[in-house]
């Protein structure tokens, strides 16, 4: 319930759907090297940033 009434007015699936896409940031995918991963991780934070994703 405190979940329903602190989150009123939002739809706490965006919300979810909008964390995981954060959350897949942080993981370095096996044999991908740290120097891809940052570029990786750049690339798509600028997306999520320009998309007002936040």
């Amino acid at each position: 319930a405190f979940v329903m009434n602190y989150y009123y007015g939002t739809d706490i699936n965006k919300i979810n759907e909008i964390e995981k896409q954060y959350d897949t940031l942080s993981v370095v995918k096996p044999g991908q090297s740290l120097v891809g991963w940052a570029m990786s991780v750049r690339i798509r934070l600028q997306e999520l940033l320009t998309n007002q994703r936040f």
